[in-house]
């Protein structure tokens, strides 16, 4: 069953759906540290090739919650390991909606396989880091078949002359390869109203061999809930009935993008943690002296088309279940 994963800090959403922000406090939750290693900040972010990201950082907070300020007294460099080459980031935001952020912009022109190195210093030379390397190549996605339909009984709507009563989007079948760490499988979907948010399938893959996944993407729940956010309610009950037009025929196509993620990506498992899982030390970070997740990424697209189908061209779902 799909899932869309709703983190509760936008610190954690940097990696997981981009580099998106928001007013929300980021700070990391009060937790025991349990080798009383000292930590001072937490890093969040995606970086992708070649167009580099945002890092987001904050120090971690003490015991009277002195959070972010809008101040940013941290040093962040970034290094590149082949040639030892520093850059000092400068903040790209200090506030968001109200909200205090330190979001530091990496460069970009990065090489695909090479390891970087995030250092954030603080102004009494207490120091977090993190390293990431870039995967080699993108996911491989092997040209999927269009978006299909089938004909259901019709007990959901009365009879309409030279109509059909209801069809519905057929699963996707999509299979990715030459990935090792597949990170997160989403598709938009081309509509008259605009390109849809991103609905996430990573929960669905079933992996085939080494560095091959297989994705069954259930179009027919993502289209429905795209007609559900921007038909007017009388609109979507002709729709459903009369298919003047019926949900699924508002998508003209749709986009995967399959993100494939270097190795200090802690896998799966990261998906499905809660909050206080993801910022204790060591269960999910990369970061020393200190927690997080800064993550090397390497996306591929590929476009698929909607074949709107008549009601002489459909065959009956029960067939097909």
């Amino acid at each position: 069953m799909k899932r869309q994963v709703r983190w509760g800090y936008v610190l954690i959403s940097l990696f997981v759906v981009g580099v998106g922000m928001s007013g929300c406090d980021t700070s990391v939750p009060l937790f025991e540290n349990p080798d009383d290693t000292m930590l001072y900040y937490s890093l969040y972010g995606r970086i992708s090739y070649p167009d580099g990201g945002t890092i987001r950082v904050e120090p971690l907070r003490d015991s009277i919650l002195a959070g972010t300020t809008s101040e940013a007294p941290e040093t962040v460099t970034f290094t590149r390991r082949a040639t030892e080459e520093v850059d000092t980031l400068q903040v790209a935001s200090r506030e968001v909606e109200g909200m205090p952020v330190h979001n530091y912009r990496t460069p970009s022109g990065l090489t695909a396989g090479a390891t970087y190195q995030i250092r954030v210093e603080g102004p009494e030379g207490n120091a977090s880091t993190a390293q990431f390397t870039l995967p080699e190549r993108p996911p491989d996605i092997e040209p999927p078949d269009s978006i299909r339909y089938c004909q259901t009984d019709g007990r959901l709507c009365p009879p309409i002359a030279g109509s059909f009563d209801f069809r519905r989007a057929l699963p996707l079948q999509v299979r990715i390869n030459k990935v090792k760490r597949l990170a997160r499988v989403s598709l938009r979907y081309n509509t008259r109203f605009g390109t849809s948010a991103a609905y996430a399938w990573t929960n669905s893959r079933q992996k085939i061999d080494e560095d091959s996944y297989r994705i069954e993407v259930g179009t027919d729940e993502d289209l429905i809930s795209v007609s559900g956010q921007n038909l007017p309610e009388p609109e979507l009950g002709r729709a459903i009935c009369d298919y003047a037009p019926p949900p699924p025929a508002i998508a003209d196509s749709a986009t995967i993008t399959a993100v494939a993620a270097g190795p200090e990506w802690p896998g799966q498992r990261f998906n499905t943690a809660n909050v206080r899982e993801v910022a204790t030390p060591n269960a999910y970070s990369n970061v020393e002296h200190g927690v997080g997740l800064v993550v090397g990424t390497y996306a591929a697209q590929e476009g698929v088309p909607v074949r709107v189908p008549t009601p002489s061209s459909l065959t009956a779902c029960a067939e097909i279940d």
